[in-house]
């Protein structure tokens, strides 16, 4: 019996390196030293995981958006092309058809860099033109900032000459 209990104990010291990797709270195995390097300092030490891959945030952003970009340009050098020969045929039909497609091709390519950092700084024209205001309130800003006719009175005169102290 002691002989069993003490096999038993070697098989599983020498087991142990084998079960050394278990996975941490990142997902990587975790790997430790053995019992009896950890008890003695014998034999070699574990082997250091490599470090975490940086991610460059910048750099994916820029090569998403350059593969937009590229996508962007050849579908539109297919519509120009399609364009071009609805020219030399006098295809109304294909010409308005490659107009659509470069619709598409601009809305598609909007919604491809829309998540981008750098999209964000960019603004829409929808978003211009709530900022800067439509023609009509253009214009009412406009009559607001012409000078009324002018009065000829007397306190008129006055208050326009009149100081005002802070």
């Amino acid at each position: 019996m002691k002989r069993f209990v003490f096999r038993l104990v070697l098989a599983l010291a020498a087991a142990q390196p084998l079960c050394a990797a278990e996975p941490g709270m990142d997902g990587m195995p975790e790997i430790k030293a053995t019992w009896y390097y950890r008890w003695f300092g014998i034999g070699s030490a574990p082997p250091k995981p490599a470090p975490p891959v940086r991610r460059e945030p910048a750099a994916e952003a820029a090569a998403q958006r350059a593969k937009a970009e590229a996508d962007l340009q050849r579908r539109l050098k297919v519509c120009d092309e399609m364009r071009r020969i609805a020219v030399d045929t006098g295809n109304d039909q294909l010409y308005e058809r490659a107009f659509i497609l470069e619709q598409k091709a601009a809305e598609l390519y909007k919604q491809q860099t829309a998540h981008l950092p750098c999209s964000r700084l960019v603004p829409s024209e929808e978003k211009l033109d709530r900022q800067l205001g439509t023609t009509a309130t253009a214009a009412a800003a406009e009559e607001k900032l012409t000078p009324a006719k002018p009065e000829n009175s007397r306190t008129s005169q006055a208050n326009a000459f009149r100081e005002v102290k802070p």
